[in-house]
């Protein structure tokens, strides 16, 4: 039996016009690869993660962190 552990997050949306904000998702916490930080992920609280064959930008959030530091 397969378990997949999903995680409620908030993803960052840039439209065609170049306007972002981050909207409500769900992500299954088994596809995650990797993780890393840029300056401006500091500047506005969010996490990049390696997810399924590309990158997302992440709201940073206490349960995320935890799942990713560990």
């Amino acid at each position: 039996m397969i378990i997949f552990a999903r995680m409620k997050v908030k993803i960052l949306y840039i439209d065609e016009f170049e306007n972002q904000e981050y909207v409500e998702g769900v992500i299954d916490e088994n596809k995650i690869n990797g993780y890393f930080h840029t300056r401006e992920n500091v500047e506005d609280d969010s996490v990049n993660i390696f997810f399924d064959g590309q990158t997302l930008t992440l709201k940073r959030d206490f349960e995320l962190m935890q799942y990713l530091v560990k």
